[in-house]
């Protein structure tokens, strides 16, 4: 992958932009009712086209703790006097094996939080021929760490967030059936919204990797000629602790197929 600062800016603004309205967190309430930590998910339209689903990695949700998505972002640094509803999330379907967790959101209010769907069919055109024939092409990643998550709980069921988007460019080095790896080490930092999170101002970038914990369940987007498509779900760090700037993800074709067998 050899492209310039601007080509990379003017790639990342364009995955940001479709990654912020179909990205969301999992709020994770353990089982005496506290926040106990973060994962992410990426909304997609039925196999059925009737209705709005998450995605996630199955990791992700651990067992006898709630979940919640649709948090409302505070636009300004007070609790509206309004409470907007966050309902626990429900489970389709569950795969160890795929890593990979589908899940409804009837009765959730997307809109009121700002987030929507994408069809995730539209990326079938992304296989691992393709991947492979393009190695070293530029996949984009865009989520929420945990440790820039903010939440605030009004009621037991209304929960607003603070949450700064992080969206960063490698190659990809590694490919097969099953798994999709890419290189994200953190050379430089090409832009910080310290306009909406002042927090950010000191922030530099790493050398090496950032800390990506809360972001499992996002997505890896690709820019190609049909447009900006998820090419997979960013499950964790390749196995070996001196590489987890290499990023794992459930390929796409992998989501796909579990969709197509749901939907049987």
């Amino acid at each position: 992958m050899s492209i310039t600062d601007q080509e990379a800016k003017v790639i990342l603004d364009e995955v940001r932009i479709v990654a912020q309205t179909c990205t969301d967190t999992l709020i994770r309430i353990d089982q005496s009712d506290q926040l106990s930590g973060v994962g992410s998910c990426i909304y997609i339209i039925s196999p059925n086209k009737k209705a709005i689903w998450g995605v996630t990695c199955n990791h992700v949700l651990k067992e006898d703790e709630k979940y919640f998505i649709g948090a409302k972002r505070l636009e300004e640094p007070k609790i509206p006097r309004e409470f907007h509803t966050v309902p626990e999330i429900n489970i389709i379907k569950r795969s160890s094996e795929d890593d990979l967790v589908f899940f409804d959101t009837t009765g959730i209010n997307l809109s009121a939080a700002k987030k929507g769907p994408i069809d995730i069919f539209q990326s079938s055109t992304i296989t691992l021929d393709r991947i492979k024939r393009n190695l070293k092409n530029a996949m984009v990643i865009s989520g929420v760490p945990g440790l820039f998550a903010e939440f605030t709980a009004v009621a037991s069921d209304s929960i607003y967030s603070e949450l700064p988007l992080y969206t960063a460019i490698g190659p990809v080095v590694e490919v097969d059936e099953t798994t999709l790896i890419g290189d994200f080490t953190e050379k430089k930092i090409l832009f910080k919204n310290t306009s909406d999170f002042p927090k950010l101002e000191n922030e530099q970038a790493t050398g090496g990797s950032r800390d990506l914990r809360g972001m499992s369940g996002s997505g890896g987007w690709i820019r190609t000629s049909e447009g900006i498509l998820v090419a997979g779900i960013l499950a964790g760090p390749k196995q070996a602790t001196d590489t987890i700037h290499l990023i794992r993800f459930v390929p796409v074709w992998k989501v796909i197929s579990a969709l197509k067998q749901i939907a049987q």
